[in-house]
């Protein structure tokens, strides 16, 4: 890591603003309890940046697989947040397409995704169909009120279309209630999530639903 890069993320910063955001990630964290001890121990520790990798490496190692399989988790959401201050990220980023038709929404939900996907934004259901099969998003943060076409159409059009059947849909919205929920089912969505919401359950909730490990999201 560069100088510059490590005295803005120091290991210990990093430990405390994981650790800072696994309360508001409580159940979709895995192994939320033992992520947050072992993080605070690392914090508590506070080692050098060229260290961190080497302590992590040896926690992997521990003949307690539940201790092993948390170090390589964190190790893992280290090394990726690294490499993308650095500007070294190789690894592709699944593309996201939120849609709500008020924008400054959809751009608060895409600065928070924007760590861990590639993303795009529509204010109106027409556009999401079009900027989806163009595309071809892993995942769509989808509103459901919205004028002339609203979420659950957009998501009934995007299950029916072979070149977008197999996007993940998160419904974002306002509509709470089982009935509001079985809806989003029923329209082919894959998680649902209340407005207001926390931003970083949202961001956790959004990598899980796509297979990626919401640790560090």
């Amino acid at each position: 890591m560069s100088t510059a890069a490590a005295a803005t993320m120091t290991p210990k910063r990093w430990c405390e603003r994981v650790l800072a955001r696994l309360p508001e990630q409580a159940g979709i964290v895995w192994d939320g309890d033992a992520v947050a001890t072992m993080l605070s121990d690392l914090a508590a520790g506070d080692p050098a940046p060229e260290a961190f990798p080497v302590l992590l490496a040896t926690l992997e190692r521990d003949p307690r697989p539940e201790v092993a399989t948390v170090a390589g988790r964190i190790r893992h959401a280290w090394e990726r947040d690294v490499a993308k201050l650095t500007g070294t990220q190789t690894e592709p980023k699944p593309r996201a397409l939120i849609v709500d038709d008020e924008p400054d929404v959809a751009e608060m939900v895409a600065t928070v995704l924007e760590p861990r996907f590639a993303v795009s934004t529509a204010t109106n259901g027409q556009q999401a169909v079009a900027l989806a099969r163009a595309e071809r998003p892993a995942l769509v943060v989808l509103d459901v009120m919205m004028p002339e076409m609203n979420g659950y159409e957009v998501a009934r059009v995007l299950r029916d279309d072979p070149t977008t059947a197999a996007a993940r849909i998160l419904f974002c919205t306002a509509r709470s209630g089982i009935d509001a929920r079985l809806q989003g089912r029923e329209a082919g969505g894959d998680g649902y999530v209340v407005k207001p919401f926390e931003l970083y359950r949202l961001a956790a909730q959004a990598s899980s639903i796509v297979g990626l490990d919401p640790l560090g999201a």
